[in-house]
């Protein structure tokens, strides 16, 4: 990092540690702060800002951005690139439809296509630091934008904080199903629907384990998982825990010889670009045999 003035708004406490010890000023304000008095601070200072991906959309509706922006945030900084992409000449809200929230923080006067967006991003400097590896489809459609890898969030979650414990039921005795399989159905994923259709018509429907349901809905699959946790984790490991899709079902775990983690990745033949989430984390850390299916992203 340069020796420059930094605006932290979203930053952890390793990289405060860090900016002091090479004596680099910064300001760390907090992470709920409105976005127009971020801007206003980065604005008359000339500071770098390090923000989160919900900051940036919003910092970019202003015209005039003489400041360099750090996105300092995970696999999404990716996914949302991307986005902009795939939908390009399409309209960010469409006829007769509410827009999701991924894009209701931007200027409907300003930004009427996603096009718009890349043309406004496109004028700035901007660094992107994200648990994804971002290939040449994305690098070369942003040349102004130096992406850097981070460590993943769900390794530093488990690891760091200790919710995550070797020592799972290996035993060949508790198999009962040959794989499992978890899909967040969600309006903007049509392939994660046409998996969940291909599996249900197969026979392997009845050799399987599955969590599924919708974006908008996950009571079922709350539930589910609220009380494997219960019955699989002490209190002191669910202490402060509230992404309960993101800890492992360890039922499904026990029950099975392998996993099939559904990825949703790029939108270019032969892109390189992966941002593993959670779905392959987790039998990572359960040291389970996996498989990593990659389905298309598909929006709008």
């Amino acid at each position: 990092m340069q020796n420059k003035n930094y605006i932290i708004q979203n930053g952890d406490d390793e990289l405060c540690k860090e900016l002091a010890n090479k004596g680099i000023g910064f300001t760390k304000v907090p992470s709920k702060l409105d976005p127009n008095s971020v801007h206003r601070l980065c604005d008359g200072t000339r500071s770098v800002l390090v923000c989160d991906l919900d900051c940036f959309k919003n910092i970019i509706n202003r015209h005039h951005i003489n400041y360099k922006i750090i996105i300092n945030d995970y696999s999404e900084v990716i996914e949302f690139f991307n986005r902009l992409l795939v939908s390009s000449d399409s309209l960010i809200t469409e006829p007769g439809t509410t827009s999701s929230e991924w894009w209701k923080p931007f200027d409907g006067n300003r930004f009427q296509y996603f096009k718009d967006i890349r043309k406004a991003i496109l004028t700035m400097d901007i660094e992107a630091w994200t648990d994804g590896l971002c290939g040449d489809f994305i690098k070369k459609q942003y040349p102004n934008i130096k992406f850097k890898f981070k460590e993943h969030q769900v390794f530093l979650w488990y690891n760091r904080d200790g919710h995550f414990r070797h020592g799972e039921s290996t035993s060949l005795s508790d198999k009962d199903k040959l794989f499992f399989y978890t899909i967040n159905l969600r309006r903007n994923r049509p392939a994660r629907f046409r998996l969940m259709d291909a599996i249900e018509s197969s026979g392997f429907k009845q050799d399987s384990l599955s969590l599924t349901g919708s974006h908008h809905s996950l009571g079922s699959m709350m539930k589910s998982m609220r009380q494997d946790l219960k019955d699989s984790y002490s209190e002191n490991d669910l202490e402060g825990v509230n992404w309960y899709d993101g800890m492992p079902k360890k039922s499904f775990y026990r029950r099975t010889y392998f996993e099939l983690a559904c990825e949703t990745l790029g939108n270019a033949d032969g892109d390189d670009t992966f941002w593993p989430t959670e779905k392959t984390m987790k039998p990572i850390l359960m040291k389970h045999p996996f498989m990593v299916l990659v389905l298309q992203l598909l929006v709008l």
